[in-house]
């Protein structure tokens, strides 16, 4: 959180960020699962990687990124604009490890960030996160994450990030 208010204030670059990110111990690894528009479809997709998802701390979540550049604007405009976004649309994601552990949620969290995951832009975000933080033991490797949907869902993209900061 202090990190996200020194990059509002300071105007960090991208750079800038990983570079703080080392000095303050955050470590973080980001799988891109979809790196261009797709729309999501009942009854939805199951997505891997060929890139090891390894869970590195306790925060594990998959974005659908909705869109890119984020809008500026006041809170409740940018609430407006993610439901908006979100046409009503209900989502579900499950987490599954090779392990054999598996985790399901409903709740998202609605996220702005101003270096994109997928593009060099800034993004709005819908990103859902196993209830407990901690839920899947840091080394654990994701197999795959399926994400339902109760009517179609453009997205701009879909990633997945495990950190041991939120």
């Amino acid at each position: 959180m202090v990190l996200s208010a020194l990059i509002t204030l300071a105007g960090i670059n991208r750079e800038m960020l990983h570079v703080m990110e080392g000095i303050l111990g955050i470590k973080r690894q980001t799988v891109v699962l979809e790196n261009k528009p797709i729309v999501l479809r009942p009854p939805g997709i199951t997505l891997r990687s060929k890139k090891p998802m390894k869970v590195i701390g306790p925060y594990v979540r998959v974005c659908l990124v909705l869109s890119t550049p984020a809008r500026d604007g006041t809170p409740d405009q940018q609430v407006r604009w993610f439901k908006e976004a979100m046409h009503g649309v209900k989502v579900g994601v499950t987490f599954k490890t090779k392990e054999g552990s598996a985790a399901r949620t409903d709740a998202v969290t609605p996220s702005w960030y101003k270096f994109s995951r997928i593009s060099a832009k800034s993004e709005m975000d819908a990103c859902f996160s196993p209830r407990h933080k901690g839920t899947f033991a840091t080394g654990a490797r994701m197999a795959n994450i399926r994400v339902t949907v109760s009517a179609p869902l453009k997205v701009e993209g879909i990633y997945w990030e495990s950190s041991n900061d939120d």
